[in-house]
């Protein structure tokens, strides 16, 4: 093959799930016929590939080669993306190393960008339509250029692979995985603050240094991802998806989306509706 570099490729998605909440793998280890990848959403897993140990949990991104023995387990009830995919190289052929990638986790810095992913790609797997492939291909080229886009900074940009991002905080890995799974519901933010002896200030520091956006944002954009998912792809009222996205009426609902979106539900669902 060529002597492209790992950040030249471009994937090409063959398939896509999701799975949430999963106490433990039906087998311990296995082997795919293609790239995969698991981007975790909430919990952790151990994984052994080629004898490179460790452990993935909020915003990691674990890859397998394939035909590669890919061990998994289960320590904290795991909600995650499975993506399969090839790369190609400039003569067609298969790609199945990754020149100049070392490890087999990637960290994602702009992890306000990756939940926004990540909630476009859980619409699309819960979603029928013949656009749900094209926009789930989409989504994984988007990923990886942003991964790629991350380890080729310098350092000093604050995106550079040397450089430790966020500390490591399993209160916080507890909360994000709570907000990623609850935001579209009454979520209280001072009760989870509550449930995790913390003060509304103390949660808000803490998270912000773990993932780079407060609990209140994260919350807003989850919510924001799951209208623009239910505007475009359904028929039902604004009052319908604003229960649906955890807001009281489809008037505050509409007064939010307007001013993070930059247009009126309705208008949103005319321009985009598919």
């Amino acid at each position: 093959m060529a002597s492209e570099s790992w950040w030249e490729l471009t994937p090409v998605l063959e398939h896509h799930y999701y799975w949430h909440q999963k106490e433990k793998f039906l087998l311990d280890s296995d082997r795919y016929p293609h790239w995969t990848m698991f981007a975790v959403t909430g919990g952790k897993f151990e994984y052994d590939i080629l004898g490179n140990r460790g452990t993935a949990k909020l915003a990691e991104l674990v890859l397998c080669p394939p035909e590669t023995d890919f061990g998994r387990r289960v320590t904290e009830i795991l909600s995650f993306h499975f993506l399969a995919f090839s790369f190609s190289g400039p003569d067609g052929t298969k790609v199945t190393e990754l020149p100049g990638l070392e490890g087999y986790k990637l960290e994602v810095a702009d992890t306000q960008r990756l939940f926004n992913t990540f909630g476009h790609l859980r619409s699309a797997a819960m979603s029928p339509g013949t656009w749900v492939g094209p926009w789930s291909d989409h989504l994984l080229k988007d990923l990886w250029k942003q991964v790629a886009f991350e380890r080729l900074q310098p350092v000093s940009s604050g995106y550079g692979q040397e450089k430790h991002r966020f500390p490591d905080d399993p209160v916080m890995d507890v909360a994000g995985r709570i907000i990623q799974e609850q935001a579209c519901t009454p979520l209280s933010l001072a009760g989870l603050a509550e449930r995790l002896e913390l003060t509304p200030v103390q949660l808000t520091r803490r998270y912000k240094a773990v993932f780079g956006l407060s609990p209140s944002e994260h919350v807003l954009e989850l919510r924001m991802r799951h209208a623009c998912s239910l505007l475009t792809g359904t028929t039902f009222s604004l009052d319908a998806i604003a229960e649906a996205c955890g807001y009281e009426t489809g008037f505050y609902l509409s007064r939010i989306f307007t001013k993070k979106m930059g247009m009126s539900p309705s208008a949103y669902r005319k321009a985009y509706r598919i």
